[in-house]
């Protein structure tokens, strides 16, 4: 009698101790919903979560994440403002305290308060902006898809500013050395743009399909290329000498697409999409690609390095009509946490006020 007490006894501590273990992974996956908005936010460390939601439905929104209170607010925009944020949260920004929203299809950029997530000005006059980067407080470049173009405006008045011509449709960009880079999904080259004149001043010969760039720890560009099935030509990751504008590697993915290029806080390893997460070893010349995440069935979509977290995000879009799922993992590839965010999640904006 007294051993099946002892079993007992054993059994229940067993469970006790497993519904604790539960319970804390549960905490770290799922961080608390905040159904009411907290202006201002009590973190200053912050992810915006770019849902860009369904093509011409009008349903994107953000998600903040608050890294220090680890709360989400979802639909943050729309709760805000009593409106929706548009067609197709293409990217986020922080800059000069303000958090820029680019939405594509509704052909404008939201510029809104990152305490209470208002408003504060709207530009426009775009055909279908994509990604922004900054030369200075008062200048602006913005990358379209059909414009054949790069705009520029000027962040502080909300103005268009100009418009350079460059033919394609353009992506991410990057400005290092006085040159900007431009990525062109639809063409194989890409642009160099004279910060100083705003002229076209060069082109690079790549494979097809150009999206997202980083540069190392030792100023190389890396381009990531898609690749076009049509042509013939498989995913390209390539290496860059900005000094001189040559080609240093080629790397041939032999993957139908590759997006998504994001580097880690020492600037000294890669990682990207093509169906699965792989990463590579940036500072060495020998290296290769190797799996980091497998997908499993699952279709990532977004990737992003949390520099506060010390973690890559990716997003998986389940069948691109139900809301994301957003998996944290270490960078040794181990997970740490999963939350839901809204349909589509694609950039991730991580930034400290």
């Amino acid at each position: 009698m007294q051993r099946i007490v002892d079993f007992m006894v054993m059994r229940y501590l067993n469970t006790a101790f497993l519904a604790a273990v539960l319970s804390l992974q549960a905490c770290d996956e799922k961080p608390s919903v905040k159904d009411e908005l907290l202006p201002p936010m009590a973190g200053t460390r912050q992810a915006v979560l770019c849902n860009e939601g369904n093509f011409q439905w009008g349903n994107a929104d953000i998600t903040v994440f608050d890294t220090d209170e680890q709360v989400l607010v979802e639909n943050a925009f729309s709760r805000a403002n009593n409106k929706p944020l548009g067609d197709v949260c293409q990217s986020a920004y922080y800059f000069d305290n303000k958090v820029f929203l680019v939405v594509n299809n509704s052909q404008k950029i939201e510029v809104i308060s990152p305490t209470d997530f208002k408003v504060i000005q709207t530009i426009s006059g775009f055909h279908s902006p994509r990604y922004i980067t900054w030369v200075s407080t008062e200048k602006a470049y913005v990358s379209e898809y059909y414009a054949n173009s790069i705009k520029v405006i000027n962040p502080l008045t909300g103005n268009l500013a100009g418009s350079i011509g460059c033919p394609g449709w353009h992506d991410e960009m990057l400005l290092t050395r006085g040159k900007l880079y431009i990525t062109t999904v639809n063409r194989d080259k890409l642009y160099i743009l004279d910060e100083q004149t705003n002229e076209l001043r060069d082109s690079i010969a790549l494979t097809y399909g150009s999206n997202s760039m980083v540069t190392d720890a030792q100023d190389k560009l890396w381009v990531l290329c898609t690749g076009d099935a049509v042509r013939g030509t498989s995913a390209r990751l390539y290496k860059i000498n900005t000094a001189y504008d040559t080609i240093e590697r080629v790397i041939q993915l032999n993957k139908p697409s590759a997006t998504r290029l994001c580097i880690n806080k020492s600037r000294n390893r890669i990682y990207w999409i093509s169906d699965d997460v792989y990463t590579m070893d940036a500072s060495d010349s020998t290296s290769s690609p190797a799996h980091f995440i497998y997908a499993q069935g699952r279709i990532f979509y977004g990737l992003d390095y949390n520099i506060h977290l010390d973690e890559l995000w990716v997003s998986d879009a389940i069948d691109y009509t139900q809301r994301s799922v957003v998996y944290r993992y270490r960078m040794d590839g181990t997970p740490a946490g999963q939350f839901k965010a809204g349909i589509n999640t694609g950039n991730m904006l991580f930034y400290e006020k």
